[in-house]
């Protein structure tokens, strides 16, 4: 997790499973301080403790004004929280192996699985001890995927798919994910929920998702060329989008809806690689396993 603002506040608030500590980096000139605290300078660190939230402030020293407890400055003053696993991939706590018996020892999907399973973005099929990780995924899974991820928000916006009945268990998911760009359906009336969604259509979901969360879903090719060979992606800066035409059935990808651009990017930032290491397969249709392992890439990547 990084949040960086200018002088003024950042709100944090912890999801409840488990501590941060985060450090406010040293800016020379700054103070800061959280909640009602003292004012202080240098590097500070904070613990964030489940089910909490803080408030940071930051000032320039001597020529700030405090006004209704917010922080008012002469100079721009950033800082930063930085959460010391932030390099870490997401580490599933339970054994997944004990709860679905189609997931194994040596699965390449078994991590991916533990990670949406453990954060309630997935379940298994009903009440089954079944994941059915090579079972195709519809769009209405993506979009009520999503919908889980960000635990659930309601949504009062009007439903104009006649294929969304009110009474399906993905019309709130995809009420929320219309009001917030995520989707616009397959025409103005339709959605296609239950059509298989292709992996083109996964990496427009996924990019447009970014867009709602605040990430910043560009990248330069030499962001592709540090995810690639020296695995530091995150360091990168960000710009242009990934060149496809390394892959032979890039001209399958639609030139509608922004397709290209969300392929681009998802290749570039490694959520969807090629096929084999060949094909990006944009057409093709994507596994609740290849579901499960996009969506982990996707939170350690801006995580």
């Amino acid at each position: 997790v990084k949040l960086t603002t200018v002088a003024g506040r950042q709100t944090l608030a912890q999801d409840g499973s488990k501590t941060y500590t985060y450090t406010i980096t040293k800016i020379e000139g700054a103070e800061y301080r959280m909640d009602n605290g003292a004012w202080q300078s240098g590097n500070i660190f904070e613990k964030i403790a489940p089910g909490s939230s803080h408030t940071f402030f930051a000032r320039m020293k001597e020529t700030a004004d405090t006004l209704a407890g917010e922080a008012k400055s002469t100079g721009a003053v950033s800082f930063a929280l930085l959460d010391d696993n932030k390099d870490k991939e997401p580490v599933p706590t339970i054994d997944i192996t004990k709860i679905f018996s189609d997931v194994k020892e040596g699965d390449w999907f078994k991590d991916a699985v533990a990670y949406v399973y453990t954060n309630k973005i997935m379940t298994g099929m009903g009440n089954s001890d079944k994941f059915n990780p090579q079972g195709e995924t519809t769009r209405a899974m993506v979009v009520k995927i999503l919908h889980n991820a960000m635990e659930g928000p309601a949504s009062s916006h009007q439903n104009p798919f006649v294929d969304v009945p009110e009474s399906k268990w993905y019309e709130m998911p995809v009420r929320w994910a219309l009001e917030n760009g995520i989707t616009t359906g397959t025409s103005p009336t339709e959605f296609a929920p239950d059509r298989s969604v292709t992996r083109q259509e996964v990496a427009s979901f996924l990019y447009r998702y970014g867009e709602y969360r605040g990430f910043d879903v560009s990248m330069t090719k030499d962001a592709v060329f540090l995810y690639r060979y020296q695995k530091d992606y995150k360091k990168a800066d960000m710009g242009d989008g990934a060149d496809l035409s390394v892959f032979p059935d890039a001209d399958k990808i639609s030139p509608y809806a922004g397709f290209a651009e969300a392929m681009a990017w998802a290749n570039a930032t490694g959520i969807i690689t090629g096929k084999g290491g060949i094909y990006l397969d944009p057409q093709g249709t994507a596994t609740r396993a290849e579901i499960a392992a996009m969506v982990q890439r996707f939170e350690a990547r801006y995580e």
